[in-house]
C-alpha cells in the first residue's frame, strides 16, 4: 500500500528540465502533423458501382460466389446472364429497371464470368434506323 509521502509518478518522470518538455510537445506535434497528412493523402474507398450496390443488397443473401462458380451454373454467355438476372429478379418482385438489370449482369460479368459482351450498335448502322429515315423521304 502506498502512502502519503511516496510520489504518485517515478521521480525522473516529475520533473523534467524545459527542453525536455519542449522535444516532446514538437514531437507530438510532428507526429500530428504526419498522421494529418497521410489521412490527406488517403485515396477514398473505390465507390460502389450501382451493380454491385444491387447485387449485394437483393441478391447475395440467396448467390454465395459459390453459386455462380458450379458446374451447372445457368448463365453460359452475356445474353444468358441477362435473362437469368431479370429473371430472378422478377421472381424476387424487385421491379428492377432495364438499366439495373444491365448494370447487375455487367457487375456479374466483370467480377465473376466475363463473358463477350456484343457491342451495341450505333443509330446509324442500325437498319431499323435506315427504315426511319427512308419512311420520313416518302412522306
Amino acid at each position: 500500500m502506498r502512502t502519503r509521502t511516496q510520489p504518485l509518478l517515478p521521480l525522473r518522470l516529475q520533473v523534467l528540465p524545459l527542453c525536455e518538455v519542449r522535444c516532446g510537445w514538437l514531437a507530438l506535434k510532428s507526429l500530428a502533423a504526419v498522421l494529418i497528412g497521410a489521412f490527406a493523402c488517403a485515396s477514398p474507398a473505390a465507390a460502389q458501382s450501382r451493380g454491385e450496390l444491387l447485387y449485394s443488397t437483393h441478391c447475395v443473401t440467396c448467390h454465395t460466389t459459390q453459386m455462380h462458380w458450379r458446374n451447372n451454373k445457368a448463365a453460359r454467355d452475356w445474353a444468358g446472364l441477362q435473362f437469368q438476372v431479370r429473371r430472378w429478379q422478377a421472381a424476387a418482385s424487385l421491379g428492377w429497371s432495364e438499366a439495373d438489370v444491365l448494370e447487375v449482369s455487367r457487375y456479374l460479368n466483370e467480377s465473376i464470368y466475363r463473358f463477350d459482351v456484343p457491342a451495341a450498335p450505333s443509330s446509324s448502322s442500325s437498319p431499323s434506323a435506315g427504315l426511319a429515315i427512308g419512311a420520313g423521304l416518302l412522306r
